[in-house]
Parts: structure tokens; C-alpha cells; sequence
């Protein structure tokens, strides 16, 4: 018994789609923009939520402990 053997040569087309491909590299941009901004946008926020009371009290507390240093330096060198 001799069989034979069917081989097909299948070769893909190359199909370019250059609208679509700069779609996609168009909407990529504007995803990596809007997460910068996104991001640079967290960032603010974290710094003016929690930044601003911090100075606030650093700045409060400035004075007082300026006055507390000045008295314990002068009691030292008194001693």
C-alpha cells in the first residue's frame, strides 16, 4: 500500500493596517499622558493634604522651641 501525502504550502498574508496601528500609538499616548498627569496630580495632593498641617504646626511650634533652646543654652552656660 502506497499512501500519499497532501502537503499545502499555507504562507499568511502580510496584512498592514496602518489606521488602525496609529490608533493604537495615538490612544497609547493618551493613556501615558493621562497617567502622568493622573499621577503628578496624586502627588499634589498628597503634598497639600498632608504638607500644609505639617508646616502649619512645624512653623506654630517654631517659636517656642527657638525660646526653650535660647533658655536651656543660657542655663548651661551659667552652670
Amino acid at each position: 500500500m502506497h499512501f500519499e501525502t497532501l502537503v499545502e504550502d499555507y504562507r499568511a498574508p502580510l496584512e498592514v493596517n496602518f489606521r488602525g496601528t496609529s490608533l493604537q500609538l495615538r490612544n497609547s499616548l493618551v493613556e501615558g499622558l493621562s497617567a502622568i498627569l493622573s499621577s503628578t496630580a496624586l502627588f499634589i495632593g498628597v503634598l497639600l493634604e498632608y504638607g500644609l498641617p505639617l508646616l502649619f504646626w512645624m512653623a506654630l511650634a517654631f517659636w517656642p522651641s527657638k525660646l526653650a533652646w535660647r533658655r536651656i543654652a543660657l542655663l548651661r552656660s551659667t552652670h
